[in-house]
């Protein structure tokens, strides 16, 4: 085993996307500029065609009052121009987008763990006191409550005038969105700790017996289940696009204090130059591959057939980590492609990894630049966009050591941020290209070397929103 230094989560090894063409004019892509629910659209896609502002500076800083905080997977949600945010003193906020001063507050009977959605002038939120709240967007007052039986921890889904929303003692529910009254109701027999996502009329969501579950989205019979290999979603969430769904599940093993695990180590060796080489980026695929086959308990990504749960092919996806938190889901692009980061490392040691240590420009300790590819699902191996990864540095953008980090596609940029003064995006249109601005806002206490990619940010109108989980969980407008 090689120990690397390193000190928070989890990274991944080909993290990456999906060749899968999707109508542009498909229904699960929302119109219009709002973000009005967890990544954005029910296929949970974190894609917008809003383009982002290229040099943004910090414009306010909302905070919640009284030391509140707010839960690390919680994305902020805008519709109407209002942001709507929950935290974990039960408080519902409604944020002026244009001043960040509080417009609402509405209070629930628990802790707010995830993400709102929004629909027609409605919030809908779901507290850990077992009660889904719908609210008033515009004045925060409420317009009916569904009494559930535990408590709901995951975010709700909005999509066809209905509510879905799962509670953490695995009842999975379909709820009027006007009227709030239920339509159907379902078991897993399972905790559920991962949000629900839709496409193609089915509702698909996890269950903590690592099970992965259709819904029809209208009667709530089960389509099928599948066994995937993990021990938990952690509050994250499916994606789907074009009769495919991704999941994402916490690694069964934990790699102790050492970021690149034995077998992995093993295979990247031989492939040094797999950042410039396409032989050596295609070769180590395909190994790693033939690994996951013969040990699939070692998988932590899985592309499943939506018609029938059957893993498509088994995806060259290596973990690369230290700490045991769960890899963070791909997002998709304007395409529909399944898109996620890569990080590589050119050095003695190994070639195709997000390890820490040195950029491969100038051997800078954990200055690590972002590549992406994406997953062809005919072949089911990734595909470079762009080319030789060395070039994306223009700026200091980029992702340490074993930080977990999540992107945006917003337009034809990836957005992404590590830490608050740490903003960056690559033009997927003029390749190699990567964009530090230099941005700093008080976040409260020492943000540390903790990586903060667990909550997208998002783009509504030219501007960029972002909640930091870490210090106080500000919310922070930037254009």
């Amino acid at each position: 085993m090689i120990c690397k230094k390193c000190n928070v989560s989890v990274l991944l090894l080909f993290l990456f996307t999906g060749l899968v063409t999707l109508n542009l004019i498909n229904p699960l892509y929302v119109t219009g500029t709002d973000w009005p629910q967890l990544g954005r659209d029910p296929a949970r896609s974190n894609y917008t065609p809003d383009t982002p502002p290229l040099a943004p500076q910090v414009r306010w800083v909302w905070k919640p009052p009284n030391s509140a905080k707010i839960g690390a997977q919680v994305q902020p949600v805008v519709a109407q121009n209002v942001i709507v945010i929950g935290a974990t003193d039960g408080k519902v906020y409604g944020i002026n987008i244009s001043s960040g001063t509080t417009r609402w507050t509405f209070t629930t009977g628990g802790p707010i763990i995830h993400t709102s959605a929004i629909d027609n002038g409605i919030a809908y939120v779901g507290s850990a006191d077992g009660k889904l709240y719908a609210i008033n967007l515009l004045n925060g007052t409420s317009v009916w409550t569904f009494q559930g039986t535990s408590g709901f921890y995951v975010a709700p889904l909005v999509v066809n005038g209905k509510v879905y929303a799962a509670e953490v003692d695995g009842w999975v529910y379909c709820i009027d969105s006007n009227t709030g009254a239920q339509i159907w109701k379902t078991g897993t027999d399972s905790p559920i700790l991962c949000c629900p996502a839709y496409g193609d009329n089915k509702i698909y969501i996890g269950s903590e017996d690592m099970y992965a579950h259709a819904f029809d989205a209208n009667t709530g019979t089960e389509v099928w289940k599948t066994r995937l290999y993990g021990i938990g979603f952690m509050l994250y969430w499916p994606v789907y696009s074009s009769n495919t769904v991704v999941f994402r599940t916490r690694r069964m093993y934990s790699n102790g204090p050492d970021v690149i695990v034995d077998w992995t180590l093993n295979i990247l060796v031989k492939s040094q130059y797999c950042d410039d080489s396409d032989d050596d980026y295609t070769a180590t695929q395909q190994e790693i591959r033939d690994y996951l086959t013969s040990h699939p308990d070692e998988k932590t990504f899985f592309v499943l057939d939506t018609s029938n749960g059957q893993e498509r092919f088994v995806a060259p996806v290596a973990m690369v980590a230290r700490h045991q938190d769960c890899p963070l889901p791909p997002v998709l692009d304007s395409n529909g492609n399944f898109c996620v980061p890569i990080r590589v490392r050119s050095s003695a040691i190994c070639g195709f990894s997000f390890a820490s240590g040195y950029n491969t420009c100038d051997g800078t300790w954990g200055s690590i630049v972002p590549d992406f590819a994406r997953l062809n699902l005919t072949t089911g191996l990734f595909e470079r966009i762009g080319s030789k990864h060395c070039q994306w540095q223009t700026g200091t953008f980029r992702m340490c050591c074993d930080d977990m980090s999540i992107f945006t596609v917003a337009s034809h940029y990836f957005l992404g941020i590590h830490e608050p003064d740490n903003l960056g995006y690559a033009d997927m249109n003029s390749p190699y290209i990567a964009y530090h601005p230099g941005l700093n806002w008080d976040v409260g206490g020492d943000h540390g070397n903790s990586g903060v990619g667990y909550n997208p940010l998002i783009v509504v109108n030219g501007v960029i929103y972002n909640h930091n989980h870490l210090g106080n969980g500000s919310v922070a407008a930037l254009w």
